[in-house]
């Protein structure tokens, strides 16, 4: 199940901890689109989402965010 932010964007975590970072939109005619499809290691989510956290990028809270 994937998290919609706003304006068609979707984060989702996959089995193995990667994350898929997609944006969807509606066509004219109805249709389901997507222009947009990014699919991140595991790792480097960690260290992403760790480096723009209020303590920054630590051992600690890399481990904390991979939830190890």
């Amino acid at each position: 199940m994937a998290f919609h932010w706003q304006g068609g964007w979707f984060f989702e975590r996959l089995d193995k901890g990667n994350v898929r970072i997609y944006h969807e939109y509606i066509t004219e005619s109805g249709e389901t689109k997507r222009d947009f499809n990014l699919e991140i290691d595991a790792d480097s989510w960690c260290s992403i989402v760790a480096s723009v956290s209020k303590a920054g990028e630590t051992a600690d809270t890399w481990k904390e965010i991979g939830l190890f």
